[in-house]
């Protein structure tokens, strides 16, 4: 039985809808804002009032709108408000403190060692939260953390990080929540990509199927469908990396074989690229080459490394064949460090979906490379905050008057693409 949707759901679905048509727009008028919402003027006058009254909002003066009329323009008011975001990696952590329309004030990375284990790396990840959070006079709404996949939303843990053990013992969530007291929100790394690519990327989307491909040191996908991330039952959905491609393939910790991200993963680059260093002499790499020097040397022509980033875009697009099998998307973003590859690594990908999907099928599908500028894992949980903050208006009230910045917590929602009529 489908559940109704009570005033006060409704109130929080479009704040949230609201903000982020702020964030698309910078700088617009209420009408403006009603005309894309779909919600009546009334409801927008009253959303407005209220993010004004919070301090979330500001009035930027007169600006002409359509057919020349003038209105008083509104935009977000990113100088009282900051988001904390968190992106764990296998083998490094980045933090940053962002404005409310993305833009990253600090943002720095801190590498990782397997052999500190993961406690040792959790009192990092919240002493460099704590250095934010007290050096800084803004209020800030909430931190936002992007983690590896498999992620079980329900217990805030990891499930596992393939070549870093320990993480499945710790929950993330509780941890922060101690330490601070400010709105803590987790979510995979490749969801929280796919939520910035979708409202807040190149293309802009209202509907459809997107899956963000994050093929970095795992292989993870975020699936959006008309503005909805897919999240499966246990939250784990979009686990592509642990997809085999070869059932007789190298055992992974997941159990499984042959899974995609030990083809395709900046890790399997980096091995691949080591083990075939004596066959190719001439290769400008050394055999402690960085994952920067493997793209600069495919980019400049160098032989190993053009094969070894067209091979692990092969093995990608062996992945996206079953992806597109599956889930008939629109698009395909592919993004994190393997989108370093360029052309060279699109290239392969395409040629891959194009050799094994039906015509009328891959030619459906568009497969592009991000253009995010900054991270749009750390953008993406940005966005997540801010959308969570707004589910309890109480504690909004109680940051904009407050001195220390401090707020009540709330949980992970998703958000339709348009507004619900209240």
């Amino acid at each position: 039985m489908k559940r109704g949707i009570n005033l006060e759901e409704a109130q929080s679905l479009n704040r949230a809808l609201v903000i982020r048509l702020l964030r698309t727009l910078r700088v617009c008028s209420r009408a403006e804002i009603a005309k894309r919402s779909g919600l009546k003027q009334s409801t927008i006058t009253n959303i407005i009032g209220d993010f004004i009254r919070w301090g979330l909002v500001a009035e930027r003066g007169i600006i002409n709108g359509r057919k020349g009329r003038r209105s008083i323009g509104i935009s977000l008011n990113t100088d009282l408000f900051k988001v904390v975001a968190v992106r764990l990696t296998r083998k490094h952590f980045s933090v940053g403190l962002f404005d409310l329309w993305g833009t990253g004030k600090i943002v720095r990375q801190e590498p990782l060692e397997v052999l500190d284990g993961s406690r040792r790396a959790v009192k990092r990840i919240v002493d460099a939260v704590t250095e934010l959070v007290a050096s800084r006079k803004h209020r800030i709404l909430g931190i936002g953390v992007a983690i590896p996949g498999p992620f079980f939303r329900a217990e805030g843990k990891i499930a596992l990080m393939t070549e870093f053990p320990g993480w499945e013992k710790i929950s993330l969530e509780k941890e922060l929540r101690s330490a601070f007291r400010i709105p803590v929100f987790l979510e995979h790394d490749a969801n929280a990509a796919a939520l910035a690519e979708w409202w807040l990327g190149a293309h802009g989307r209202e509907s459809g199927t997107m899956v963000y491909v994050a093929a970095g040191q795992g292989v993870g996908a975020g699936i959006v469908i008309d503005g909805h991330l897919y999240r499966g039952t246990l939250g784990t959905a979009g686990e592509i990396g642990h997809m085999s491609i070869e059932f007789d393939g190298p055992r992974c910790e997941c159990g499984n074989n042959g899974c995609l991200e030990h083809y395709c993963s900046t890790i399997a680059l980096q091995r691949e690229v080591k083990r075939s260093l004596v066959d190719f002499r001439s290769s400008s790499l050394q055999r402690d080459h960085t994952l920067a020097a493997i793209f600069k040397a495919a980019h400049a022509g160098d032989d190993l490394a053009v094969r070894e980033v067209r091979r692990a875009g092969s093995f990608l697009g062996f992945g996206l064949v079953n992806v597109i099998s599956l889930l008939n998307p629109d698009v395909i973003m592919i993004g994190d460090d393997m989108a370093r590859g360029g052309t060279l690594l699109l290239e392969a990908v395409q040629q891959t979906v194009r050799s094994h999907t039906l015509p009328c099928i891959h030619q459906s599908v568009q497969i592009e490379l991000s253009a995010f500028q900054t991270d749009p894992v750390l953008v993406g949980v940005v966005t997540l905050v801010i959308e969570n903050v707004l589910q309890t208006p109480s504690s909004l009230r109680e940051l904009a008057g407050s001195e220390n910045g401090q707020a009540l917590p709330g949980e992970p929602h998703s958000k339709p693409s348009r507004g619900i009529r209240s």
